[in-house]
């Protein structure tokens, strides 16, 4: 004798609706806020969420916006953001205000990335007297002290300006300033967009500088599994950039609605490899210093606890030699 309807649906439904508490119960990925900056610097972190590494290590990130990295840094205080990537100076600077701000690994270094660029100048003879845009709160304005070591330079024949990367080519091209110290896309733009605009600098040779992952101490211990999950997505990501420069180059440029050919160019003046080192803590070492030179830093840095290797050690673990 055949079933009836409802005997043959019963069983049916029981297994729709265990399926569904099965997928409900399933771990929902980990929301996270990412500070990025715009430049192909942040290449690591628009391809993590673009080519979806991210998500496959467990996470929901969304990137918020800045106009500099750097200025991301400090959004780590109160957890405002769980993570970002940035060079040396936000982060030493900003652990200083908060020792919970802590790097958990290098991601790249530069190769002439930085620089110099005046307009109506050759040579920094014909600089003097003139006004050069300066970021203080980001590397540039430690380039720029750089630049005045290395060249032997008396600061008192310039005058320094405070503007912030994105805003120095416009201010350049309007007149309001004859120089700015920044870093890429903008020396590239300025020499290709502004009549008689000659890099007079970059920082090879005269300031080693790099990028790293930064964290708050105790969201990364609270939400340890996430902190490893966004560390192997840009391990991974990192990856894929070494492994196959011109598409990473190409999805970086999508992204920041950049030229592929410039784009590649400036991705070619970085070393992108993760790794927590005995490398890594002597630039962080050296950028403090300067920044103590130029009397940016209010207290001491002591990199005791500035260091949080926990997450690289999960994932690669032959990167990291230095320890808690």
């Amino acid at each position: 004798m055949l079933k009836s309807f409802k005997q043959v649906l019963r069983p049916l439904l029981f297994v729709v609706l265990g399926c569904s508490v099965h997928f409900a119960q399933a771990a929902a990925p980990t929301r996270m806020l990412v500070g990025v900056g715009a430049d192909p610097s942040m290449a690591q972190l628009l391809i993590a969420k673009s080519e979806g590494y991210f998500e496959r290590a467990g996470l929901d990130v969304q990137l918020i916006q800045s106009a500099s990295s750097g200025a991301t840094v400090p959004m780590l205080i109160g957890n405002q953001i769980n993570a970002t990537i940035s060079a040396e100076s936000s982060g030493i600077t900003t652990h200083l205000v908060d020792n919970r701000v802590i790097t958990a690994g290098e991601v790249l270094t530069f190769k002439g990335f930085y620089g110099l660029v005046a307009r109506g100048a050759k040579n920094f003879d014909e600089l003097k007297g003139k006004r050069v845009a300066v970021d203080n709160a980001t590397n540039s304005g430690i380039l720029w002290q750089s630049i005045l070591e290395k060249n032997r330079l008396n600061p008192a024949d310039y005058t320094v300006v405070q503007v912030q990367p994105p805003e120095m080519m416009p201010a350049l091209m309007r007149k309001d300033v004859d120089a700015m110290v920044t870093w890429e896309p903008w020396i590239s733009r300025a020499e290709a967009q502004i009549k008689g605009a000659t890099v007079l600098s970059t920082n090879e040779g005269i300031m080693e500088a790099g990028c790293y992952m930064y964290m708050n101490r105790e969201w990364a211990q609270t939400n340890a599994q996430a902190a490893r999950a966004f560390v192997l997505a840009i391990t991974q990501a990192t990856d894929f950039i070494n492994k196959d420069p011109q598409a990473a180059a190409r999805i970086t440029a999508a992204q920041l609605k950049m030229d592929p050919a410039l784009t590649a160019s400036l991705m070619a003046k970085l070393n992108f490899s993760v790794k927590l080192d005995g490398q890594t803590r002597n630039r962080v070492s050296t950028m403090a210093e300067k920044l103590t030179q130029a009397g940016r830093l209010k207290s001491a840095f002591n990199d005791s606890d500035y260091y949080y290797p926990a997450a690289l050690m999960s994932v690669a673990p032959e990167s990291v030699s230095l320890k808690d």
